[in-house]
């Protein structure tokens, strides 16, 4: 019996009220990552042609180098930096998984590839964020993941 509770505490989601990252900050933490990642392609597009009439089953080879970039940028900087993107360190927020102490690389990657690519072409579900309790979009909801302001956190929350 003892075992039994001992796995629900360690998969109990935890609950961090006074440091969620609300919507307005991380929307300005997005833009600053949108920055970048035009920054990025613009030096990847001085650096290699890429033909603007160029299509891949009807959609523009460039929309396609852009999304890839989009993707593997999120991907790449929340994995290596533990949560974080250039924009979410500048305002000094990070993604924290609710039921563990560290993310997960298939939470980082359902998160910040297959989340991103459904809420860029959904943009309305980004509106979840406003509006939850724990400032979860709906991938953080499926994903028992979150965003924090890292101040708060560390001094509230981290033992």
């Amino acid at each position: 019996m003892s075992e039994l509770n001992t796995y629900e505490n360690k998969v109990k989601e935890r609950d961090y009220k006074f440091a969620y990252g609300g919507f307005f900050l991380r929307l300005i933490a997005y833009l600053i990552d949108i920055l970048v990642i035009a920054s990025i392609f613009q030096i990847v597009s001085a650096m290699v042609y890429i033909d603007p009439d160029l299509n891949f089953f009807g959609i523009p080879i460039r929309a396609l180098v852009k999304l890839g970039i989009t993707l593997l940028y999120f991907f790449l900087m929340t994995y290596i930096t533990k949560g974080r993107t250039l924009g979410k360190f500048i305002l000094g927020l990070r993604v924290i998984s609710l039921t563990s102490d560290r993310l997960s690389l298939s939470q980082i990657f359902l998160r910040e590839v297959c989340g991103r690519f459904v809420q860029d072409k959904i943009k309305i579900l980004y509106l979840f964020v406003g509006i939850s309790p724990k400032k979860q979009s709906v991938f953080d909801m499926l994903l028992d993941t979150t965003v924090v302001k890292e101040n708060i956190f560390k001094a509230l929350y981290e033992k």
